[in-house]
């Protein structure tokens, strides 16, 4: 996961798991397409398949405004997902290690 302040920062599963849990400050959002979301996902997280905010959807209403940890599979996705939200200026955006 990368978290962006001033370019990607990778932070870690338990690190994105205690920003994104009922206490935490930020929204997990999960860029996996829909079967693979189907399949299994993190608690509390949000689902929103990188195909949609590249074809210039929004973000859910949970998500407008919060920080974000973007999470997919293996962190293609979630690496693109974070480019591209941030270049729309989304406050910070990062895709999630999975180490």
């Amino acid at each position: 996961m990368f978290l962006f302040r001033r370019g990607p920062k990778r932070v870690t599963v338990q690190q994105a798991a205690e920003r994104t849990g009922a206490e935490g400050d930020a929204v997990l959002l999960d860029v996996r397409e829909q079967q693979e979301w189907q399949v299994g996902h993190a608690p509390h997280a949000v689902h929103l398949p990188l195909t949609m905010p590249a074809a210039g959807a929004a973000l859910p209403d949970v998500a407008q405004g919060r920080r974000l940890m973007v999470v997919c599979r293996s962190g293609g996705r979630s690496r693109r997902a974070a480019v591209l939200l941030a270049g729309r200026g989304t406050r910070d955006a990062g895709p999630t290690s999975s180490t």
